[in-house]
């Protein structure tokens, strides 16, 4: 801009400014497969991102997966990701995510996410996710024809595991829960054909074990509720049943009390082995 103050003492010279749309991202490793990026989720780097719309461009992925395209005119726009041949990962979910940065409206910030899995992986959830042993159980047969064994893997703080440079074939997972958990489908059977794939958290979930109390008490009035004048009935095994198996056993405390701990979900039936007494 040109200032020309001739013969008057003062010029003005002023800018119209606007702030630039732009349109960011990232190539990410989604661990524990939420659609977001979480801390500590690795980028995957060196991958070419093209934008198509009003305007062209390409940008390539940095160290942690981040690209940015800068200045962008209004307009919708296709944001793809190209090929991920020689990084060791591959797609896990759309390759091809549209973006509206509205006309008339400045400083838009328009933001598009891929997500990748490493080549010949199989990675899952498990919810809660705490300490869950999981192994490959099943067998695969080689290319020589030996029959060999997945190794085992432990899910991390996220709760996600993942199984690397896995063959092709049929596998079994076996969840081996925690302390205080059981997995109501024990073994998972899974088709793996290559690539990168997930196993669903349908199959991998688990249900915190539960608690089971009572009390034995001596019903005077025959209301069978525990009323204040009336005692508890101590040392009578009480026996907890899944059909015709015996799950647990305890003795009742002196007050009467008794509680099983660590219940997988189910139905059960409770027995009280009390000599003198009989149910009211």
């Amino acid at each position: 801009m040109l200032a020309d103050l001739g013969t008057a003492s003062s010029a003005v010279a002023n800018f119209a400014l606007r702030s630039p749309n732009s349109i960011s991202g990232a190539l990410f490793v989604d661990q524990n497969d939420n659609t977001l990026r979480d801390a500590g989720e690795p980028g995957v780097a060196g991958v070419t991102i093209q934008l198509q719309g009003a305007s062209t461009a390409n940008a390539v992925t940095a160290s942690d997966g981040s690209y940015l395209f800068s200045d962008v005119p209004s307009g919708i726009y296709s944001v793809s990701v190209g090929s991920l041949a020689g990084t060791g990962y591959v797609l896990s979910g759309l390759a091809d995510r549209l973006v509206n940065l509205p006309a008339g409206q400045n400083g838009i910030s328009g933001v598009a996410l891929f997500t990748a899995l490493p080549d010949q992986s199989l990675s899952g959830v498990v919810e809660p996710g705490s300490d869950v042993g999981l192994s490959g159980g099943g067998q695969v047969q080689s290319s020589s024809g030996e029959a060999v064994a997945a190794a085992s893997v432990r899910v991390n703080s996220l709760g996600t595991f993942q199984f690397l440079n896995v063959a092709p074939g049929n596998y079994n997972l076996v969840v081996t829960p925690p302390p205080g958990f059981t997995a109501p489908q024990q073994a998972i059977p899974v088709a793996f054909s290559g690539g990168g794939a997930r196993i669903a958290k349908s199959a991998t979930r688990l249900l915190a074990n539960g608690t089971i109390r009572g009390v034995l008490f001596e019903d005077v009035d025959g209301n069978q509720s525990a009323d204040s004048h009336e005692k508890g009935v101590g040392g009578v095994q009480v026996q907890l049943l899944a059909g015709s198996n015996l799950v647990q056993q305890v003795t009742a405390a002196s007050n009467g009390s008794y509680q099983f701990n660590n219940v997988p979900n189910g139905d059960y039936q409770i027995n009280a082995i009390a000599a003198h007494f009989v149910q009211t």
